[in-house]
Formats: C-alpha cells, sequence, structure tokens
C-alpha cells in the first residue's frame, strides 16, 4: 500500500507538473495575443510622433484594442491632413511674404529715384534764389 500511495505521490506531482506547464504556454500565448496589437499601435504612435502618417494599424479584431487601433488609424489621417494644410498655407504665407518685400523694395527704389529727382532741380534753383539774394545774379525784369 505504501509502493501504491508513493506511485500516486510522483503521479500528482508529474501531472501537476504538466499542467503546469501547459498552463504557462497557454498565459504566454494568451498573453501575445494582447501585447502584440498594443506593440503595434505604440510602434504607430512613435512614428506619428515623428510626423510619419505613412503607416496604418493593422486591426484584426473589433473588440476594444481594435477599436483603439481604429481610432488611432483616424487620428493619424486627421493629423496628416492639418499638417498637409498647414504645409499649404505656410506656402501662402510664405509667397506673400516674398510679394510684400519685393513691393517693399520697389517703393523704396521708387523714392530714390523721385528724391534724387527732384535734388537736381531744387539744387538749381537754390543756386539761382542764392545768387539774387547776395547779388550776383540780377533779378529778371519782366
Amino acid at each position: 500500500m505504501k509502493l501504491i500511495a508513493q506511485i500516486a505521490g510522483r503521479f500528482s506531482i508529474l501531472i501537476a507538473t504538466a499542467c503546469l506547464i501547459v498552463a504557462l504556454i497557454w498565459s504566454i500565448l494568451f498573453a501575445r495575443r494582447f501585447t502584440r496589437p498594443i506593440e503595434q499601435m505604440n510602434k504607430r504612435a512613435v512614428q506619428m510622433a515623428s510626423l510619419d502618417f505613412s503607416q496604418k494599424v493593422e486591426v484584426e479584431s473589433n473588440d476594444e484594442i481594435g477599436l483603439l487601433g481604429n481610432s488611432l488609424n483616424q487620428l493619424s489621417e486627421a493629423l496628416s491632413g492639418a499638417l498637409d494644410e498647414l504645409s499649404r498655407r505656410n506656402r501662402s504665407l510664405q509667397d506673400q511674404i516674398d510679394a510684400e518685400r519685393r513691393l517693399d523694395k520697389m517703393r523704396q527704389g521708387f523714392v530714390a529715384n523721385v528724391s534724387h529727382e527732384l535734388k537736381t532741380p531744387m539744387t538749381t534753383i537754390g543756386g539761382y534764389i542764392d545768387g539774387i539774394l547776395d547779388g550776383t545774379i540780377p533779378p529778371e525784369k519782366s
């Protein structure tokens, strides 16, 4: 009877060990089923933080993790569209700034030319007035 008890004890230990190994393997596989999509979403989120919206999360389920993946894809599309719109507006603003700078240069050139063109006759008129005032040039009689 003692022998049967020893065999039963060893058998129980063997069965418990086998069950523990099977449970451990099952736990690892079950955990991987949940962690793999989360790791993929994390990788996509890091890419999005670097403004790379080219990749999408592959959604394989309709549970909460799948909904999160769909939300991440929608966020990626919205951010990509907003970034494209901002880039387009930035180019438009840069074009407007460049046009304003060209106009300002043209205005400065115009003012410089007008100033130069007015200086010559004003200098001549000033010279005649100085000559008339100091008596070098007699005033004309009409």
